[in-house]
């Protein structure tokens, strides 16, 4: 369920509140904005056999600014954020740029990418292997920051004015810092969201 009007978005567990904009020229701005996140992210130990013997790893909730600059040639979109939680203690900050283009008046295609660079703590927190969780085929691990990058392509077609449907497929190729953790056994993620979508 999302909701946005002037002052606010909100959608699933996150919720913007907006401040005003910076308007450069006819489609040109920057606007900005305050955010707030709960992710549901984490593990228990029985979630897989290699999390065997690990302690709880708990989700959070993260709150920070971001700012998107809306132009002719390429939307751009940078957002930073602090687990406020105290979970992982750790922060995040993502660069984004995609474009949009409308096929008809009822088809639009926005391919995108998106760099979130995360800090150690964060890595650590989530990636990282304490003394004693040490196990056979499980190394003790101390995460760094590095660099997730997401690539994908978001197609939304509108029967009416009403009804329609969103594709969002994509790709993370994961940072090296989370590659190597031994908590891992894969180099990237994929991605396919479907979507229905009612709009009042």
């Amino acid at each position: 369920i999302r909701f946005e009007n002037e002052y606010v978005k909100v959608g699933g567990l996150g919720l913007e509140v907006k401040l005003p904009s910076l308007e450069l020229g006819q489609g040109n701005r920057v606007k900005f904005g305050i955010v707030g996140k709960g992710e549901m992210g984490g593990y228990k130990a029985g979630d897989a056999p290699i999390l065997a013997g690990m302690a709880e790893r708990k989700g959070g909730f993260w709150a920070g600014a971001k700012a998107e600059w809306e132009n002719e040639i390429v939307d751009v979109s940078a957002q930073w954020t602090a687990d406020t939680s105290g979970k992982s203690k750790g922060q995040k900050f993502s660069l984004g740029f995609e474009k949009k283009w409308r096929l008809g008046q009822q088809v639009m295609v926005t391919p995108y990418v998106t760099a979130h660079w995360l800090d150690k703590k964060y890595v650590d927190y989530y990636y990282g292997v304490r003394a004693s969780e040490v196990a056979a085929g499980r190394a003790a691990y101390t995460g760094d920051s590095g660099v997730n990058v997401d690539v994908g392509l978001r197609t939304m077609y509108r029967f009416d004015r009403h009804h329609g449907v969103l594709v969002d497929v994509g790709v993370t190729s994961l940072a090296k810092s989370i590659k190597d953790s031994p908590l891992m056994d894969r180099k990237s993620t994929n991605r396919l969201v479907l979507g229905y979508m009612y709009s009042f």
